[in-house]
């Protein structure tokens, strides 16, 4: 079978990007080493520090992880029924729901959510 014209020079073409894009360096480049010193200072005053104080949401988090750590250890979580989707699931519905869902978070009033 015979190879189109240009086929060999397209090869070509390929091989000289492939080297040159080889010879660049990493998209991340390495750490500059001599703001090591700097961070790690920091890093060490922050362990000492005093905590700050939490505020309310905090505080309800650290509640209802609290109240809920008993009930959490009583579920079985290697039961099968977990990995099941519940009732007759249809993910096109659920993905309008969600939708919707989202639509009316973004036109909610930030004051009366406030209150």
């Amino acid at each position: 079978m015979a190879h189109p014209r240009g086929t060999k020079a397209l090869g070509v073409c390929g091989a000289v990007a492939a080297a040159y894009y080889l010879t660049k360096p990493a998209f991340v480049p390495a750490p500059q080493r001599e703001h090591a010193v700097p961070v790690a200072g920091a890093a060490a005053a922050a362990m000492f520090a005093p905590a700050a104080y939490a505020d309310e949401i905090g505080d309800a988090a650290k509640k209802l992880a609290s109240d809920s750590y008993e009930f959490a250890k009583e579920v079985d979580w290697n039961n099968g029924i977990y990995l099941q989707a519940p009732g007759n699931f249809q993910p096109l519905e659920a993905l309008k729901a969600i939708d919707k869902m989202i639509v009316m978070g973004a036109q909610a009033d930030a004051n009366l959510l406030k209150a």
